[in-house]
């Protein structure tokens, strides 16, 4: 491929086909894409709208009373009480103000008494025997083990712990003692807590729009499945029952879609709200949701109390948009579907030139390769520009010509014809005077030859002139043409 041949310039040939089934196909073309613009995109998609992404918060407030029968699963004295009652603040963890997130307590494991000493952690890395002694300040999960000669014990008890603790041999550790058995009763777990009521007010707005709602609809009072649950109903609309997570607990998402049109009464907006699982329920490493807090009874560095909690982790997403008419949105919608219709001419096209019986002629028609030559030349030698042959040949015929005729009448001096004039000139030479017919046809009577004049043969060049003689005459009489 040559050097020049990426140097070039395309522009468009109209030419008229007249076939009926390529115009068929490009008028049914042209309609499928205007159906399309209007009926999907501006109708449909509502593409005559602007759209802008809703912002908000929630504030979720817990409400019930829970209670257990059961001895609590309680590691250390005051353990035989079979009745206690707990609240919302006693179950909700860490605070009721965390951000569009909340916690309910379903069952939990609680180490009473725990102060600063050495016992024995009952955990698998703490295991010890003749061939794996205790050792020096080795970090277990409960503590560091003492080291000490005799550490290692056997069948260890507590006469204060309610639930018999694994058999085996275990290291002593430096640990808030009694340690942590972390052993969940699977037939325990808080009753009521299923009957908690959730209150969600969400508050939103459409920055773009100037448009703040929220989901009280205006009153007063809870509406339920608006603003109002109960934990339970929250459980079971993600496709779960109270009795498969009440031990383990869950993390539950609640999510609140508000896609609203603002060219109708603010009234019709609402969110659509959907739950769905977020954990794992077949994982078989902490499934459900659980966490451990700390409460001192005396002073920071008395005792404490340590419980592990289960229950419902509850994390609410806000997302949506809002939609009103804008003429900017529509007219860029048109925009686009004006473009669209393009496609049906490159349809026509391919059809025309590739597929049809005379596509050759149809391709012959369409694309045709002009070539125009450069006006202007470079001198090898001096590096001056100058016009190319062709141009300095035409350059210095015109001159010429115009030189001739722009003589005033009494000084010109006809040349005498010594050969006969080329195509469309012809002169009489017989007598004093001189006719020339001009290209036009008009007769012009010139004055008498004179012997005195040179005799010089004036004619139109052409084409098949020798290109080198007519350079060599044209640059003797203008050896410059810039």
């Amino acid at each position: 491929m040559a050097f020049k041949d990426f140097f070039h310039y395309e522009t468009t040939q109209i030419v008229r086909i007249r076939n009926v089934r390529v115009s068929l196909i490009h008028m049914a073309a042209q309609l499928f894409i205007f159906a399309y613009v209007v009926g999907y995109g501006i109708i449909y998609r509502k593409g005559y709208q602007a759209t802008g992404q809703v912002v908000g918060s929630a504030d979720i407030k817990p409400r019930g009373v829970g209670f257990t029968t059961d001895p609590l699963p309680w590691h250390g004295p005051d353990t035989k009480a079979s009745f206690h009652v707990y609240d919302a603040f006693d179950l909700v963890r860490p605070t009721p103000m965390e951000e569009n997130a909340l916690f309910v307590t379903t069952n939990m494991w609680v180490t009473r008494n725990q102060t600063r000493g050495i016992c024995p952690s009952y955990q698998h890395d703490n295991e010890c025997s003749e061939e794996k002694p205790c050792q020096r300040l080795k970090m277990v999960q409960n503590g560091r083990q003492t080291g000490f000669n005799g550490s290692c014990r056997t069948n260890y008890t507590d006469p204060e712990q309610i639930w018999p603790v694994p058999r085996g041999s275990y290291c002593d550790v430096y640990a808030w003692c009694p340690t942590e058995l972390e052993r969940l009763n699977k037939n325990f777990s808080i009753l009521g807590v299923n009957e908690f009521t959730i209150f969600v007010r969400m508050n939103v707005a459409w920055q773009k729009f100037g448009i703040t709602l929220d989901n009280t609809k205006g009153e007063n009072t809870t509406t339920w499945g608006v603003n109002l649950w109960t934990l339970e109903q929250m459980v079971q609309a993600a496709g779960w029952e109270w009795t498969d997570i009440k031990q383990l607990g869950i993390t539950l998402g609640m999510y609140a879609v508000w896609n609203c049109d603002f060219d109708h009464p603010l009234s019709q907006c609402a969110p659509t709200i959907t739950f769905h699982r977020l954990d794992d329920p077949h994982s078989k490493l902490s499934s459900g949701f659980n966490f451990r807090s700390v409460e001192f009874t005396s002073d920071q560095w008395g005792s404490r109390k340590l419980t592990k909690r289960y229950g419902v982790r509850l994390v609410l997403v806000i997302a949506g948009q809002g939609s009103q008419f804008d003429i900017a949105a529509l007219l860029t919608a048109i925009g686009a579907g004006i473009g669209l219709l393009s496609v049906s001419t490159l349809v026509a096209d391919f059809i025309a030139t590739n597929l049809l019986q005379n596509k050759k002629i149809y391709k012959d028609a369409k694309y045709k390769e002009v070539e125009i030559a450069d006006e202007w030349s470079e001198d090898e030698l001096t590096g001056e520009r100058r016009p190319s042959r062709k141009v300095s040949r035409a350059r210095a015929a015109s001159s010429a010509a115009s030189r001739n005729m722009s003589r005033s009448p009494s000084a010109y001096k006809p040349p005498t014809m010594s050969t006969p004039l080329r195509s469309g000139a012809s002169s009489s030479s017989s007598g004093g005077s001189a006719a020339v017919v001009t290209d036009g046809g008009a007769m012009m009577e010139t004055a008498p030859r004179s012997p005195s004049y040179a005799q010089l043969s004036i004619s139109p060049l052409r084409a098949e002139d020798d290109e080198d003689s007519v350079e060599s005459w044209a640059m003797a009489h203008y050896p410059k043409v810039k």
